[in-house]
Parts: structure tokens; C-alpha cells; sequence
């Protein structure tokens, strides 16, 4: 965020992007824009894992174990059925979204410290909790990227619909709800 803030205003995230363009906050063209680079970002970023990882120069990752061979691509755990991942991924995309809004309001007076520690605590904090469920994806850039590089499509749909609809929410339910208020002038006694 800190190294490409200035550029998209830390847009590295469709969910959190879909977040604010509901809100309102962003154009559509711009909105679609950065989804695009984001989604590109996400492709070509597991290309070149996949160019340094071992064995994968012959297009297969039988040979090598697990976690390498599939280049960080989300899969359910077992026991976890669709409709769960989808509600996990919501959640902690839902938080994420619900605190860069509240870290990155420019009504708000009251933000003190670091924004991008704030939320990258954040991403840290929903990986270790969905981990265990669906592996983590909260970006559906991200996941799209390993998914095409490795052809493991399962399940990819919970990982667009699930941090979609909870940064949609997040975002409609700042707005709406969250919002901070214009200060206004009181005298203090």
C-alpha cells in the first residue's frame, strides 16, 4: 500500500475496490480500470512464481509438494462445504473493507498512527483466522492468478464471491451507517 498509494490510492484488492465503487466513491470506468490491472497484476505475479519454482518449467508440479506446487492457490479444507468458504471469505473481506474505510475517511480527524500498519494487520489477522477454513483469499486477484497458472479451479467461485459481496456490504454499510460527521463548531466549558 505504502509503495503504491500515491498511484491507485492503494488499490491492490478488486473486493476493496468494489467496496468504494458502490459507495460511490469512484467512477465505474475507474473502478473497471483498476480491477483490470489488478486481475493482470494477479496473473502475472503468479507467472513468474511459477517461472522460479522447481519443476515447473515442464507445465506440471507432480514432483514437488504441496504448498510450491500450487503456487499459493485457495482451496477449501476439508470438511469446509462451498456455502461456509463463501460465508468466511465475506466475513473477513467484510472486516478488511469496513477498516480501510474507517482508517481512510477524510472526515475523520480521529485516525492516529499508521493507516497501511492498521490494515495490513488486518489481512494478517483475517489470513490466520480463514486460513484454517479456505486457505485465505480475501483478493480475488490473487486467487485468480495461482488458479490459471496451476488449472485448479475448484471452488474458484467462492474467492470472487465471497470477498465481492462482504466488500460490497462493508462499503454500502460505512456509507450508509458509518460515516463520519462533518465536526461542528462547540464551545467548551
Amino acid at each position: 500500500m505504502t509503495a503504491i498509494g500515491h498511484i491507485s490510492g492503494g488499490h491492490i484488492n478488486p473486493a476493496v475496490t468494489l467496496g468504494v465503487l458502490v459507495s460511490g466513491k469512484m467512477s465505474v470506468i475507474r473502478g473497471v480500470l483498476y480491477m483490470i490491472a489488478q486481475f493482470l497484476g494477479g496473473i502475472v505475479g503468479a507467472a513468474l512464481l511459477m517461472a522460479v519454482t522447481p519443476n515447473s518449467s515442464t507445465g506440471t508440479v507432480e514432483n514437488v509438494n504441496w504448498p510450491i506446487a500450487h503456487l499459493g492457490a485457495n482451496g477449501l479444507q476439508p470438511g469446509v462445504t462451498a456455502v461456509q468458504g463463501l460465508i468466511v471469505e465475506a466475513m473477513v473481506t467484510f472486516i478488511l473493507v469496513l477498516v480501510v474505510y474507517g482508517c481512510c475517511d477524510a472526515r475523520r480527524d480521529d485516525v492516529k498512527g499508521s493507516i497501511p500498519l492498521a490494515i495490513g494487520l488486518t489481512v494478517t489477522l483475517s489470513h490466520l483466522l480463514s486460513i484454517p477454513y479456505t486457505g485465505a483469499g480475501l483478493n480475488p486477484a490473487r486467487t485468480l492468478g495461482p488458479a490459471i497458472m496451476t488449472g485448479k479451479f475448484d471452488d474458484l467461485w467462492v474467492y470472487f464471491i465471497g470477498p465481492w459481496l462482504g466488500g460490497a456490504i462493508a462499503g454500502v454499510l460505512y456509507t450508509v451507517l458509518f460515516k463520519a460527521k462533518l465536526a461542528t463548531p462547540t464551545e467548551d466549558f
